[in-house]
């Protein structure tokens, strides 16, 4: 198995999460819940020669009396990839491998501030971002 040419470098950094708890919403009323999560919001990409910092804004659940809870985060990381990259195939890489990866990181914090809030885990699920 061959090494990818794109790495993350380090671990991503969580910069923000803002969290807050729909008191007045009953799990037991509700048969499904339809997940409404934003993560069109790739607020930075700084490149500099063969690395680029993704800042990644990330909500689940906008303030809504009909959601569960509300959360917004902000997570941050660095990437690399090899010398003689083609231009377009980073970018690619930049806007969809880079905010995937940076979820993954996020997908079980969020899993765990929702437990500890009460609630049943909530867990992001799979997403393509091919399309985005």
């Amino acid at each position: 198995m061959k090494q990818s040419i794109f790495q993350m470098k380090g671990t991503p950094k969580i910069l923000k999460i803002d969290f807050e708890v729909n008191n007045s919403f009953d799990f037991k009323k509700i048969k499904s819940l339809k997940i409404d999560l934003d993560l069109s919001h790739i607020t930075k990409i700084n490149k500099e020669g063969n690395s680029a910092l993704v800042e990644v804004d990330i909500v689940i659940f906008p303030k809504e009396k009909k959601s569960p809870f509300t959360c917004k985060t902000k997570a941050v990381a660095q990437f690399v990839w090899g010398e003689g990259t083609p231009q377009e195939m980073v970018e690619k890489l930049l806007k969809t491998n880079a905010p995937a990866l940076i979820l993954s990181f996020v997908r079980p914090i969020i899993s765990q501030i929702t437990t500890y809030s009460g609630q049943p885990p909530f867990i992001i699920p799979l997403l393509d971002l091919s399309n985005s």
